[in-house]
C-alpha cells in the first residue's frame, strides 16, 4: 500500500510540476530549468492557490479520502393495501405482546376459530335436545287433548311409587283412601296426582329414578311465581316421605292441610303454566 501511494505521490507532482512549468513557459517570467527549482514552486502553488482534499500541505503528502458511499434508495413499494395490512399486523402483534408475550396473530386466530367452532356445536346441541323436548311434550299433549286421561296414565310409570291397577283418577282413589282411614296410601295418591299435573303443565319433566328434591327444584326453575306453588308441593312431600319411607301414616290434621290445598294447586298450576 505504501509504495502505490508513493508512486501516486511521485506522478502527481510530475502532473503538477509540468503544469506548471507550461504556464511559466507560456508566460515567460520565469525559466524553471532547474528540477529542484520546479519542485520548490510546484509545492508552493499547491500549498497557496489550491485547496484539495487530497494534498497535505504541512506533511507535503497525499491524504487519503474518505469517501461517502450512498445508499442504495428503498425500493418503491406502491402495494399500498400491503403496507397497511402488514402495518394493522405489527400493530395487532404489538398489541397481544402487551398482554402475554407468546401471543400473537396466528395463536389468536386458531383461538378464535376453536371457540366459534366449539360454541356453534354447542348451540347446535342445545337446539337439538330443545327440538326434541318440545316434540315429546307435544305428543303427549297431543294424547291428553284426545283423552283427558291418557296423559295421566302413560306417565304413571315415571311415578317413584307404584299405582294400583285400574286406578285412572288418581285424587279420586286419595279422597277414597282418606274416608277408608288409610291416609298412607291417601298422601300417596294426592302426591302422585301433583306429580302428574306438574308434569302435564310443563313445570317438572317426569322421569323414573329422580328425586323429589329436583321437582322441587324444578318447580322453582320453571313457574312464572314458584313460591306458593312450590310450598304446597313441599308439604305434600314432607307426608309422603313420612309415610312412604319412614313408614309414619300422617295424621288426619296434616293430611287435611295438604287435601284442602288441592284448589290452590290448581290455580297455581294454571298461572304458572309454560306453553313449551
Amino acid at each position: 500500500m505504501k509504495v502505490w501511494l508513493s508512486i501516486a505521490k511521485s506522478l502527481l507532482l510530475v502532473l503538477v510540476v509540468v503544469s506548471v512549468v507550461s504556464s511559466h513557459a507560456l508566460a515567460g517570467p520565469e525559466k524553471l530549468d532547474d528540477p529542484e527549482r520546479a519542485i520548490e514552486v510546484a509545492r508552493e502553488s499547491l500549498s497557496d492557490d489550491w485547496s484539495q482534499n487530497w494534498y497535505d500541505s504541512e506533511q507535503d503528502s497525499v491524504r487519503p479520502l474518505k469517501l461517502k458511499i450512498p445508499k442504495p434508495p428503498k425500493p418503491k413499494n406502491n402495494n399500498t393495501n400491503t403496507n397497511q395490512q402488514s402495518g394493522f399486523r405489527d400493530w395487532l402483534n404489538g398489541w397481544l405482546e402487551g398482554i402475554h408475550p407468546n401471543l400473537d396473530v396466528a395463536a389468536l386466530l386458531k383461538f378464535l376459530f376453536w371457540t366459534t367452532l366449539l360454541i356453534a356445536v354447542g348451540y347446535f346441541v342445545m337446539q337439538m335436545v330443545r327440538k326434541y323436548i318440545r316434540d315429546e311434550r307435544s305428543r303427549f299433549s297431543d294424547i291428553a287433548a284426545i283423552d283427558p286421561r291418557a296423559n295421566s296414565l302413560d306417565r304413571v310409570e315415571a311415578l317413584p311409587m307404584e299405582v294400583d291397577e285400574g286406578v285412572t283418577d288418581l285424587l279420586a282413589e286419595a279422597r277414597r283412601r282418606q274416608q277408608s282411614g288409610d291416609l298412607s296410601g291417601a298422601i300417596t295418591y294426592l302426591f302422585s296426582h301433583q306429580l302428574l299435573e306438574l308434569d302435564r303443565h310443563h313445570l317438572i319433566r317426569l322421569v323414573k329414578g329422580k328425586t323429589n328434591r329436583q321437582y322441587l327444584r324444578e318447580i322453582k326453575r320453571n313457574a312464572r311465581q314458584p313460591e306458593p306453588l312450590h310450598g304446597i308441593v313441599r308439604e305434600t312431600v314432607a307426608l309422603f316421605e313420612a309415610a312412604f319411607f319412614g313408614k309414619h301414616p300422617p295424621r288426619e290434621a296434616d293430611f287435611a292441610s295438604c287435601w284442602n290445598q288441592v284448589e290452590d294447586f290448581n290455580s297455581e298450576l294454571r298461572a304458572n303454566a309454560r306453553d313449551e
